[in-house]
């Protein structure tokens, strides 16, 4: 079967899947199981975007919260994207020769411009939505040097150089928020193993702590916020006002390698105030 036989066998094979869902937001967290693994999310106005690491595919969704109810509608995947003219599984390459491609992060500049990111990496991969249909990827700058190991989190900051802000870590867990040009912002300072992070209209930077924290939480300015909560990326719904959610990659909670199902975890706005 050839690759553009091989991708319509696949898209259909997932036509029956759930394309709306809706869970009562009332005033305390609610978690929501995952049929896939998440790791990042991103969100552009009610557009949300999630991050299969597995797949490597990206969920696309409305959001929109209806009396009290968070309601999920539109949802569709990106399981393939074009490159240099052929099909590919969302990247154009491997990251590390024999391995396998996982996506880690994504970031939407735009309903019809995403960025990607794959586990390990720290290249932001651009792909554009075609007329016809097709995501397709970008020519991107040359990699950026310095820094420390992987991003695991990009949020679009106005006013940030390129309008970005990343948070990357190293093997042993360190934390580094840079810009675009890879930077470090000293002025946040950001406690390891943390991995989504979301920055507020005023400034203020929330991260999400991984299972391997020693604090887990959801932190506003490496402040505790929320106690208990582990995840792996965070989006604020109108600024904070509707309240958040936070993806949760089950298969490192709240062990590693454990096989339980991912989570996507709504926090109410009162104890974002």
């Amino acid at each position: 079967m050839d690759a553009d036989a091989y991708a319509a066998a696949q898209q259909k094979s997932y036509a029956g899947q759930q394309t709306t869902f809706a869970f009562p937001a009332d005033d305390g967290i609610i978690e929501v199981p995952l049929g896939f693994q998440p790791l990042g999310i991103s969100i552009l106005g009610s557009t949300v975007a999630i991050a299969d690491y597995f797949g490597p595919s990206v969920l696309l969704a409305e959001v929109s919260l209806l009396g009290r109810a968070l309601q999920f509608s539109n949802i569709r995947w990106i399981r393939s994207t074009i490159a240099d003219g052929k099909r590919m599984r969302m990247f154009p390459d491997l990251y590390q020769p024999g391995g396998a491609n996982r996506m880690q992060a994504v970031v939407m500049y735009s309903p019809k411009r995403l960025g990607l990111v794959r586990n390990g990496d720290r290249q932001i991969f651009d792909i554009v939505f075609r007329d016809d249909g097709e995501w397709e990827h970008v020519p991107v700058p040359p990699e950026r040097s310095g820094g420390i190991d992987a991003i695991t989190s990009v949020v679009l900051v106005p006013g940030a150089s390129g309008g970005f802000v990343m948070l990357e870590v190293n093997e042993t867990g360190t934390c580094a928020l840079r810009d675009y040009r890879g930077a470090e912002l000293k002025e946040k300072e950001i406690a390891p193993n943390r991995y989504g992070i979301a920055v507020k209209k005023d400034g203020t930077v929330a991260t999400i702590a991984d299972f391997r924290a020693k604090e887990h939480g959801l932190f506003f300015d490496d402040k505790m916020q929320v106690p208990g909560l582990v995840g792996n990326g965070v989006v604020f719904l109108d600024d904070g006002n509707s309240g958040a959610l936070v993806t949760r990659y089950g298969q490192a909670y709240p062990g590693p390698f454990n096989g339980a199902p991912g989570a996507l975890i709504y926090v109410p706005p009162r104890l974002l105030e």
